[in-house]
C-alpha cells in the first residue's frame, strides 16, 4: 500500500462536534504540505461530509468511539478513507429539493451528491476525489 500512496496521512478524532473542522484543517494543512492545493476545496468537502457522517454513526452506538481518518496520495490523486466503529453499513438516500439547494448553498454552489461512499470491511467510509487533470478517479 505504501508503494501506491507514498504520502500518507492519519488522524484520530473524539466522535464530537468540533471533530469536522479539525479534520476539514487538517486535510487543508496536509494537501499544502504536499503541493495539491488545487484539490483542496474538493477535498475538504469530503472530509466534512465523511467524517461528519462517521460521527454521527459513532455518536448512535452505546459505547461512543473515536473516528480515524486517513488521507493518501500517489501525488496526482487523493483518497480519503474515514472509518467509525458502528458495524451498521452506511445508507444512501435521496435528497430533497430543500435538501439540495441546502447542500449547494452550503457547498458554494456545488452539489455535494458528489461525494460516493463504499462499504468496505473494518467500517470504513471511502470518497476518492478528483485527480489534478479533472478526471474523477
Amino acid at each position: 500500500m505504501a508503494d501506491d500512496w507514498p504520502l500518507q496521512s492519519f488522524l484520530e478524532l473524539g466522535a464530537l462536534a468540533g471533530a469536522v473542522p479539525c479534520a476539514r484543517l487538517h486535510t487543508r494543512h496536509v494537501l499544502w504540505e504536499w503541493g495539491l492545493t488545487a484539490l483542496r476545496d474538493d477535498a475538504e468537502l469530503l472530509v466534512s461530509e465523511l467524517v461528519t457522517n462517521a460521527v454521527h454513526a459513532s455518536r448512535s452506538m452505546e459505547w461512543i468511539f473515536p473516528v480515524r481518518m486517513r488521507l493518501l496520495s500517489d501525488r496526482a490523486q487523493v483518497a480519503i478513507v474515514v472509518w467509525d466503529a458502528n458495524p451498521q453499513p452506511p445508507v444512501r438516500t435521496e435528497a430533497g429539493q430543500d435538501d439540495e439547494k441546502r447542500a449547494r448553498a452550503d457547498a458554494g454552489g456545488r452539489d455535494q451528491r458528489a461525494v460516493g461512499l463504499e462499504r468496505h470491511a473494518g467500517h470504513g467510509r471511502e470518497g476518492r476525489l478528483v485527480r489534478r487533470d479533472g478526471v474523477r478517479a
